[in-house]
């Protein structure tokens, strides 16, 4: 219903390594960092492994108020979000879709477009991911229900609604600063933003 304040950015979070244990902490990580302001986490969702015959992931989003040098896509995503990935014993090889302990995602940094480009370290905002995974559009809808995804005109909550929620499970477990916002989001995506 509204433009994303632009101080503001969503991350999505999953895991399938302990899982419980990584997204807690990857979340009380990033509350730690000075110059991040959590707002809201959502609820946790479970999605089976795409890519892979791995265990299943949990997956949620914090939405974060920035100050400072935080406010840009690049030092958010090398300077904070991997070196938490490393903490919690991420590692990256050739498999994409291997087992993870933590995989943080900046999908949407205010109202950002950023198409891929000739960057040494691109990021690409919004992520692509919101649009066509429920696992990233059902949290990020919890966090930022009525915020426009730039580009498409939609809201998370809407995109999320015409995503569905097969293959996707609302979980009972509770992550460090989760704030309900299931009734807003439920409301929006009935057909009331607009």
């Amino acid at each position: 219903m509204r433009q994303p304040p632009s101080d503001e950015a969503l991350i999505a979070l999953g895991s399938n390594i302990r899982p419980r244990e990584h997204l807690a902490a990857a979340i009380q990580r990033l509350a730690d960092t000075e110059g991040l302001h959590l707002v809201a986490t959502s609820g946790v969702w479970r999605s089976e492994a795409i890519g892979s015959k791995g265990p299943p992931f949990l997956n949620a989003a914090v939405r974060v108020r920035l100050s400072g040098q935080w406010i840009d896509a690049e030092r958010l995503k090398y300077d904070v979000l991997r070196p938490i990935e490393a903490a919690l014993g991420r590692t990256r090889g050739e498999d994409p879709n291997a087992a993870r302990t933590i995989d943080l995602d900046l999908s949407m940094l205010g109202a950002t477009e950023r198409r891929p480009g000739a960057d040494v370290r691109p990021v690409v905002l919004p992520d692509p991911e919101v649009l066509l995974r429920p696992h990233v559009a059902w949290p990020l809808a919890e966090v930022a229900p009525d915020w426009r995804y730039p580009g498409d005109g939609r809201t998370i909550a809407r995109i999320a609604a015409a995503l569905g929620r097969e293959g996707i499970q609302r979980e009972p477990t509770r992550l460090p600063g989760h704030r309900a916002r299931a009734k807003k989001a439920a409301a929006l995506v009935s057909g009331h933003d607009g």
